[in-house]
């Protein structure tokens, strides 16, 4: 079945290279050290200074025994304990393993 083309109102991807151009442009003849303090900068007062903040918060009140994941859909830190992120890592391990000595093919159940 053919579908027409999708319009776009918005195209992210040539946005996004319009911005890291701009960026590129301002900051092309920098040092290092001026690059640095360039995004040290925005991290501050950028437009999402305030979620950068809630995350370095959130980092500093974590526990030793946990570790921090960043919720994709919420954009916020989840303080997660070690014991489990352990656990699934030791799962996914295993999972590539019989997936792999099994030339790519999924077995359920064994």
């Amino acid at each position: 079945m053919n579908q027409p083309p999708i319009k776009k109102a918005f195209d992210c991807i040539a946005h996004k290279r319009e911005v890291q151009m701009q960026i590129y442009e301002e900051i092309k003849d920098f040092t290092v050290e001026e690059q640095i303090a360039y995004f040290q900068q925005a991290e501050e007062t950028g437009p999402l200074a305030a979620w950068c903040k809630s995350v370095r918060q959130a980092q500093a009140q974590s526990s030793p025994g946990q570790t921090d994941w960043l919720d994709r859909e919420t954009l916020t830190v989840i303080a997660i304990p070690n014991e489990l992120v352990s656990a699934v890592r030791e799962l996914i391990a295993k999972y590539r393993a019989r997936s792999s000595s099994h030339n790519g093919a999924m077995r359920y159940g064994t």
